[in-house]
């Protein structure tokens, strides 16, 4: 596997994450924010940088690197060594045509057509943070691809059924006060995608989830139904995207209040399991995962539960199959989150329902830390030890 830290580069296992390995620590930028795999050659591998999510510790970008040996050596995209690159949210790979990659940057969505030699703007935007996710069909002869545009402002989604070639972009769904917005395909039946979006409203749930929204039509404009949304009457369904600890605090009997702390802008990210296109999982600052297409919703990790085995840590940002994923025998799921890589040996495990939720260590997951060497740790401040031979740094 591979994987990649902010302020870490990228580094590589061969052992399922029990020891990590860096690639290149001299590469001239490590904020190192999406990484692409061509589906036809894992020899191939591109990667983005730039942290384009506005938070106060992001680490600006310098372009796109690509590796055609595994990651022994990286290139820099000359083309990409500019402010249109800066910032480099996500990467796809056509399955199509291995020279068609696509960026989301912020911004725009850019194209190329030859491997990353020369890219073009093939979606221009100046909504606030550019374009931050994509998705494509895999089960398509032309490029079927989505993109996510917008933060802290009307966010908006588009799709391209042929961005390969001479298709053409269309707005094909937004919703008042829709801010950052993240999007997910069912591998076992695509013409499912689902919608994160979390809320620009001036409210407890501003830049917390807005609404869960799904389409079994392809993204067809006018198909986009609402799954859940912030005004549900179960309060579980409503903190995907807060902190849900401190949103309970109260009715977990803790103090008098309740926090509503929201992190929509910055950890928002959504995955549909292979095998079945009604199981769907949400990471915000916890894991939470839908076995009803969305409507429902239940408690799988608890960030503040260090040591347990149920913990996993907070800010989720990534979340990957298997690629031998069963559903039955195998049931394996990794996170990259603020805390690195975890994963889970049972991701159909119960999860966490109810008011208590939240309260206390419910539920049947248990995550394995795959931290092993993987030294992304991400400094803030350091000074020299008089005489120098020692450091201090702050992370």
């Amino acid at each position: 596997m591979y994987a990649a830290g902010v302020a870490g580069g990228i580094w590589k296992t061969t052992n399922g994450g029990a020891k990590w390995t860096a690639l290149d620590d001299m590469l001239p930028n490590l904020a190192v924010c999406s990484l692409a795999m061509d589906p036809k050659n894992s020899k191939i591998l591109i990667a983005g940088t730039g942290e384009g999510y506005f938070n106060g510790d992001g680490v600006r970008g310098a372009g796109m690197f690509k590796t055609t040996d595994e990651g022994l050596h990286w290139a820099l995209l000359p083309s990409t060594q500019n402010s249109d690159f800066y910032y480099v949210n996500d990467i796809i790979i056509s399955p199509n045509d291995s020279q068609r990659f696509y960026a989301a940057t912020g911004t725009g969505v850019w194209r190329s057509t030859d491997g990353g030699s020369i890219w073009s703007r093939v979606l221009p935007t100046k909504v606030y943070g550019g374009c931050l996710d994509l998705a494509i069909r895999t089960d398509q002869s032309t490029d079927y691809l989505f993109a996510s545009c917008g933060t802290f402002q009307q966010a908006t989604i588009y799709r391209n059924t042929d961005a390969g070639r001479a298709g053409s972009w269309s707005s094909v769904f937004t919703d008042p006060d829709m801010g950052r917005t993240s999007l997910a395909i069912a591998p076992s039946n695509q013409a499912v995608i689902y919608a994160l979006s979390a809320s620009n409203a001036d409210d407890d749930y501003q830049y917390g989830l807005l609404a869960v929204f799904r389409s079994t039509s392809s993204g067809d404009s006018g198909s986009w139904k609402t799954m859940v949304r912030n005004t549900d009457k179960t309060r579980l369904n409503t903190v995907l995207l807060t902190n849900p600890v401190y949103a309970f605090y109260k009715e977990c009997g803790w103090g008098s209040e309740e926090y509503y702390y929201n992190q929509g802008w910055y950890d928002n990210v959504i995955a549909v399991d292979p095998k079945d296109p009604n199981r769907v999982w949400a990471g915000g600052i916890d894991l939470f995962r839908s076995d009803d297409g969305g409507a429902n919703w239940g408690l799988a990790s608890y960030w503040w539960l260090d040591p347990d085995r149920r913990y996993n840590h907070a800010d989720h940002h990534a979340i990957v199959f298997h690629p031998g994923y069963k559903g039955a025998s195998n049931k394996v799921m990794f996170i990259g989150n603020d805390g690195g890589v975890f994963k889970t040996l049972n991701a159909h495990a119960a999860t966490a329902k109810g008011t208590a939720a939240p309260c206390a260590a419910h539920g049947g997951f248990a995550w394995i830390n795959l931290n092993n060497n993987y030294g992304v740790t991400q400094f803030y401040h350091g000074t020299a030890y008089p005489g120098r031979g020692t450091y201090f740094g702050g992370t």
